[in-house]
């Protein structure tokens, strides 16, 4: 039972791990906080992914990837075909809060013959701003506090007792 708990406890942890390396990428109209649309950028797997449904338009892989400071540029092609749809300028700044100005935080997106530009707020950045609101955190935290609970919970079963 014990060695149960151990391991159901290794793979929460592991999968709470490998769901961290996609971002959602929250995209405001320019200089106000009307919220527009999703991004989702996934740097392991070198995948772009736009707001929708249809895999075959919304599915993009990264190629050409370059990182300099917080500005992450790179070009975008179909994953179903192969042809190049455009380019993305991306402006991050990880150590900004929601409770700072993050308008200097931008998405440039130019993709099917159109450029549009975007303030953005990462996933992790909007749970910050929810939970100084008051609404809570983001759900991997959550995942996370609720993990070391249990485990805490589940070494005191491996305490000998007297």
């Amino acid at each position: 039972m014990k060695k149960f708990i151990l391991t159901a406890l290794l793979l929460v942890v592991v999968v709470l791990s490998s769901m961290a390396k996609k971002e959602y990428i929250h995209a405001f109209t320019l200089g106000t906080e009307d919220w527009t649309l999703n991004y989702l950028i996934d740097r392991s797997e070198m995948m772009f992914y736009f707001d929708g449904e249809v895999p075959e338009e919304t599915e993009m892989v990264m190629k050409n990837y370059k990182k300099s400071g917080n500005t992450e540029t790179f070009d975008i092609y179909a994953k179903y075909g192969g042809k190049k749809v455009g380019s993305v300028v991306l402006t991050i700044d990880p150590s900004l809060k929601a409770k700072d100005d993050l308008s200097g935080q931008t998405i440039t997106v130019k993709a099917h013959g159109r450029t549009e530009k975007y303030n953005v707020m990462t996933e992790k950045q909007a749970g910050a701003k929810d939970s100084a609101s008051g609404k809570g955190e983001n759900i991997v935290d959550k995942a996370k506090g609720k993990t070391k609970d249990l485990f805490n919970k589940g070494k005191d079963l491996f305490k000998k007792k007297k």
